[in-house]
This record gives C-alpha cells, sequence and structure tokens, in this order.
C-alpha cells in the first residue's frame, strides 16, 4: 500500500510542477491589460490582465463542473442513503426476529420426566 501511495505522489507532482510552471510563464507572457466587454449588458469590466481573466474562467469552470458533477452524484447518493436505512432496519428486525425465535425455542422445550 506505501508503495502505490508513494506512486501517486509521484504522479501528482509530475502533474503539479509543470502545470505550475507553465502557467507561471502564461501569466509572465501575458501580463498586458485588457478590457472585457459584456456585449449585451452594458458593462465593462476595469482592465486586467489577460492571464486574470484566463485563470478567474477556468476557476469558474472549475467550480461550475464540480456543481455539476455533485448535482449529477445527487440522485445516487440519495438511492445509497436510502439502502444503507433499509439495511439498518432489516437487521434490526432479523435481531428481533431471532431473539424472539430463541425465546420461543427455550419455552417449548419438552420438560423432563422424573
Amino acid at each position: 500500500m506505501k508503495l502505490l501511495d508513494r506512486g501517486i505522489q509521484l504522479l501528482k507532482w509530475g502533474v503539479l510542477l509543470p502545470l505550475a510552471v507553465i502557467m507561471v510563464a502564461f501569466a509572465i507572457a501575458n501580463r498586458q491589460a485588457v478590457v472585457v466587454h459584456l456585449d449585451p449588458l452594458p458593462l465593462d469590466l476595469q482592465p486586467l490582465p489577460l492571464y486574470l481573466i484566463v485563470f478567474i474562467a477556468m476557476l469558474v469552470g472549475l467550480v461550475l463542473g464540480g456543481f455539476a458533477a455533485w448535482w449529477r452524484g445527487l440522485r445516487w447518493r440519495r438511492q445509497s442513503l436510502r439502502e444503507r436505512q433499509r439495511g439498518d432496519r432489516l437487521e434490526r428486525e432479523l435481531g428481533a426476529a431471532r431473539q424472539t425465535a430463541g425465546e420461543a425455542a427455550a419455552d417449548t422445550s419438552v420438560p423432563r420426566v422424573a
């Protein structure tokens, strides 16, 4: 298990470190300010560096994608909860039935004749 964890850790650093280098290089290369026009609306954002606009767009996409994935899995989480509750209820009923059956078996024992 430790070997697998070590491999995953190396994979993370093997992906994250180059990604961070690329993002820093992108930010340095795109420092010029740009104005974002939201055409149908009469709003214009203040001039911002291009890299900041791109990073904000990526962050918004990441958050919206995470929310969409969470929303899509909501049905399965609810079903899992219902099944877990049903299983717990059935286990309690089974325990009660076994206890009742055990008491009934003890009560119906044949009395010894002296």
